[in-house]
Parts: structure tokens; sequence; C-alpha cells
């Protein structure tokens, strides 16, 4: 699988890369701090858009009996609380459209 997040103004802001085997759960950590100053507003926020693909999905079908669900958790690093969680869609509803 492949992650890439953009900023609001459709540059790369980081990659990751990794491989995933059925049933398994992978996580990546993007600190704003690491984040260029153009990725934000003059309000100190950032929109970011994040896009998974799965790179041999187009040559190999698709993944068999399957897919991915994507969360998202937006911390405040001063207090290490949860601001914001972003629920994945499960994979039964995701099939349905």
């Amino acid at each position: 699988m492949q992650l890439t997040v953009f900023d609001s103004q459709g540059n790369v802001v980081m990659q990751q890369a990794w491989t995933t085997n059925p049933n398994q759960t992978e996580h990546f950590d993007l600190n704003a701090d690491q984040l260029p100053q153009s990725s934000f507003d003059n309000n100190g926020r950032a929109e970011l858009i994040g896009l998974l693909t799965h790179p041999g999905a187009v040559n190999a079908g698709g993944i068999p009996g399957g897919g991915c669900v994507v969360a998202g958790e937006v911390f405040d690093n001063n207090t290490g609380q949860t601001l914001i969680h972003i629920a994945g869609t499960p994979i039964s509803e995701c099939r349905n459209h």
C-alpha cells in the first residue's frame, strides 16, 4: 500500500509505502511540526488530503474479496488528547456504493 498526503495546493507533503497482509493493521504518524510552512494558512491550519493506493491493484484486478478501511485521528501535541476522530467506513458498506 502507498499513502500520499497532499496540501491544499496539491503539493506532496509526505509519502509512505508498506507491505500489508490480510487482516493486518498499519499506521503512520504525520506531525504538523514536520510540515513546511507553506502548508498552513494565515490561522495556522493545514488542509491535508490523503490518498491510499494499492500499486499492484490496477494490474491484478483489485484486491480479491477485500479492500481497506481508512480512519484518522488528530492529536494536540501539547496535551496528547484527541481533537478529531475520523471513523473509517466498513468494507461491507464500501461495497454497496
